[in-house]
């Protein structure tokens, strides 16, 4: 009896790739940066970047183990969010280049496309069951999209709620 009622939930839960099974804060901006990186550079992602200076938890390192836990079993190599550190060992190309009405601005990206950067922007909300935020993810400065989640907690799972597209203008 008990197989029948919870053999729909847990094929509910395992059709969802970006759910995250905890309890704690982290997982909510964990389930964000999977979704990034299964929808965004599925194939051929090898470098992760991803900015948590704006993030509402007061401390990130469950989070940053997190994302290099899962990371590591993607086979993708997590760098730090350190510019400087980025140029110098090659992993990001600079340039200068002309962008809208003829205006020269200083560009980044990585050589192949084979790397992203999640930027967490704003938090509206963090609950203990609720983080509403943006993020924004990119390959080359001024490339890349934006999008709002809401995610929330049930039980001990963090699902996407709401996802909503963040149009940006660079000019």
């Amino acid at each position: 009896m008990l197989q029948k009622i919870f053999a729909p939930i847990l094929a509910f839960f395992m059709l969802l790739p970006f759910a995250t099974w905890g309890r704690g804060q982290e997982n909510a901006y964990l389930t964000v940066v999977k979704a990034i990186v299964q929808e965004e550079r599925n194939e051929g992602l090898k470098y992760l970047v991803v900015d948590l200076s704006q993030v509402k938890l007061t401390d990130t390192a469950k989070l940053e183990k997190a994302i290099k836990a899962y990371c590591d079993r993607r086979g993708i190599t997590l760098l730090p969010d350190d510019f400087d550190w980025l140029v110098a060992e090659g992993y990001f190309v600079t340039e200068k280049k002309i962008g809208f009405e003829d205006v020269e601005y200083d560009n980044w990206r990585f050589p192949n496309k084979d790397g992203i950067v999640i930027n967490f922007s704003s938090d509206d909300q963090l609950t203990k069951s609720t983080l509403k935020t943006d993020a924004f993810h990119s390959y080359e400065a001024r490339v890349g999209g934006g999008c709002y989640y809401t995610v929330k907690r049930i039980g001990c799972v963090w699902l996407i709620f709401q996802k909503g597209i963040i149009i940006v203008d660079f000019f």
